[in-house]
């Protein structure tokens, strides 16, 4: 399909624009004609994932939008040889990774969890060991690879968040270098109301989120991880997990300037961004909602067990909105999940990545036995969306054992655990 006239002025502009960002010496000449023929051959095939490699940048697009982009094991396996492809192809500068078609409802709404549920509901005790070759191990074994892969990545990788980017979708992109929120962005790591934890690598993120006493783990990241709140484009800015803001109508004019500029290092795609982002008028730190709430998040959140961060909110008198809807939302998890992220976040804050994702796939495992909280949730959230709700087992905290919480972080069986290589 044709871009509309008003896209390829966007992107003429984009080409200008970058053009002097970049310092580039030679004048260009009809770059809305070339854009056009370009477009013009553009052919988007049935595939949930599209790669290419084009002006030096590798090319990632989400092409799932009818299920909002959701992570698959085959979009994963389609996903890992294109970045080992890319990592040692001395022609490519860079990664873009986005969503199609411009302008949609998701970036990436998450993992496909309710395939791994339908894989594990027959209660088979095989589920919840890593046993390689059942989807209940294979999705999170080969998802967390991916992640490590994105980590340890030597080139620079850019995201478009336009639009939900929940759960599989940030472990996508969280550990790349640039991550661009728009007006559009809603993010939330849910897991906690399923039954699961904020897994992808994101234990060791989030306790090293922006923390106002510059102290470690950060209470916004226990906020974000044990609630599952949803941030928009201001709280993801404010809290560090997006590095830039963009209007969603110019990503196609960012998209445009990146194949068309010569960006062989973090630092020209930073001044590239940062272009963009002046062009804008949105990302607004202080206007946002973790801003506003900035005190009562430590003070509630800074406590060393989730009993404790109860307590504090249910006696926060500062900010008793703010505490009772944390309050309503904590009361709604599984508290057997609320136990083990609470832990996962306080031990990964001085863990490193390899070993936090290690761990990760430990509890992911101890999640898919039979009868644990996560066919609980998914049953509750996505298959019956709600009616009845969730009925945990523990039903309370304070039935929820440490015995009970140990238990998830016991090794595997020999040979089933995750298996990662050591950083290059």
């Amino acid at each position: 399909e044709v871009p509309s006239p008003s896209v390829l002025v966007q992107w003429d502009m984009a080409l200008r624009f970058a053009a002097r960002s970049a310092g580039w010496c030679k004048k260009m000449t009809q770059p809305t004609a070339r854009l056009s023929t370009a477009a013009a051959a553009v052919h988007e095939p049935d595939l949930d994932v599209l790669t290419s490699v084009e002006g030096g940048v590798g090319l990632l697009t989400l092409n799932r939008p009818k299920k909002l982009h959701t992570l698959t094991l085959d979009m994963v396996q389609a996903i890992t040889p294109a970045l080992q492809a890319w990592e040692m192809d001395p022609g490519v500068q860079c990664v873009l990774i986005r969503s199609s078609p411009w302008g949609g409802k998701a970036f990436c709404a998450g993992g496909d969890v309710r395939a791994v549920f339908d894989e594990g509901l027959g209660g088979d005790p095989a589920h919840g060991q890593g046993q390689a070759g059942m989807l209940t191990a294979e999705f999170f074994r080969q998802e967390y690879h991916m992640n490590y892969l994105i980590h340890e990545f030597p080139k620079p990788i850019v995201s478009l968040w336009d639009g939900i980017v929940m759960g599989g979708g940030v472990g996508l992109t969280a550990h790349g270098d640039f991550r661009v929120a728009t007006e559009k962005t809603v993010f939330a790591m849910p897991e906690t109301a399923i039954g699961l934890f904020p897994d992808v690598g994101m234990t060791h993120v989030l306790p090293r989120l922006f923390s106002p006493s510059n102290t470690a783990p950060s209470s916004i990241g226990f906020y974000v991880g044990l609630t599952g709140v949803r941030l928009g484009c201001d709280d993801l800015l404010f809290a560090g997990l997006a590095t830039h803001a963009i209007p969603s109508e110019h990503l196609e004019a960012l998209h445009a300037a990146i194949l068309h500029t010569d960006v062989a290092s973090v630092s020209d795609l930073e001044i590239l961004l940062t272009d963009f982002q002046q062009t804008g008028s949105i990302g607004d730190k202080a206007a946002s909602k973790l801003a506003a709430n900035i005190d009562a998040i430590e003070r509630c959140f800074s406590k060393d067990s989730i009993e404790d961060i109860v307590e504090a909110l249910e006696a926060e008198s500062q900010a008793p909105e703010w505490a009772q809807k944390t309050l309503k939302l904590l009361h709604s998890h599984s508290p057997t999940s609320l136990k083990v992220s609470h832990r996962l976040l306080t031990e990964h804050a001085h863990k490193s990545f390899h070993d936090s994702l290690t761990m990760e796939y430990r509890i992911a495992q101890r999640c898919m036995r039979p009868k644990s909280d996560f066919y609980e949730g998914i049953r509750a959230v996505l298959v019956d969306r709600g009616d009845p709700p969730a009925s945990w087992s523990p039903k309370t905290l304070d039935e929820t054992s440490d015995a009970t919480v140990s238990e998830f972080f016991a090794p595997l069986p020999d040979g089933n655990e995750l298996g990662l290589s050591l950083s290059k």
